[in-house]
């Protein structure tokens, strides 16, 4: 498993991710339309899932699907841990030195939400991405 594949695929969960809690965020505050939210979430998702492809299929032509599922799986998971990590840990951070009434734990509640979502979205674009992936490469090898 080479690292920079691994850190690209983490880069794309994780901008993924980030784009989803925004989309997500302009609807709950009621700044998107209902059919701008659905287009914007479609539009984020088609190409997370386009992103993903690509950078998946950048090293495909040496690997077999094991070591695949292991690039996936691995961007995945330093992206499940990194992102809300880097997040919300100076978001705790700055709510032990802020009073109480600053409120500061609604707040942190709210992007626990967004970052829940995030990473709810991007783990079904990654399932997508691999169902694309799979079946380029077998089409690939039916047309050879």
């Amino acid at each position: 498993m080479s690292r920079p594949a691994v850190l690209a695929l983490a880069g794309v969960n994780a901008a993924a991710m980030a784009v989803f809690g925004a989309i997500y965020g302009a609807g709950a505050l009621r700044t998107l339309s209902q059919p701008a939210f659905v287009a914007a979430l479609l539009l984020a998702f088609v190409g997370a899932v386009a992103l993903w492809v690509r950078v998946e299929g950048r090293h495909a032509h040496r690997n077999d699907g094991v070591a695949r599922l292991g690039r996936a799986v691995g961007g995945y998971a330093i992206a499940l841990l990194g992102l809300p990590a880097l997040v919300l840990a100076p978001m705790f951070a700055l709510g032990s030195q802020l009073p109480a009434d600053a409120g500061l734990d609604h707040v942190a509640s709210r992007v626990m939400v967004l970052l829940l979502i995030g990473l709810g979205l991007t783990a079904v674009v990654n399932a997508v991405g691999a169902l694309v992936a799979a079946g380029a490469a077998l089409a690939g090898r039916r047309v050879r």
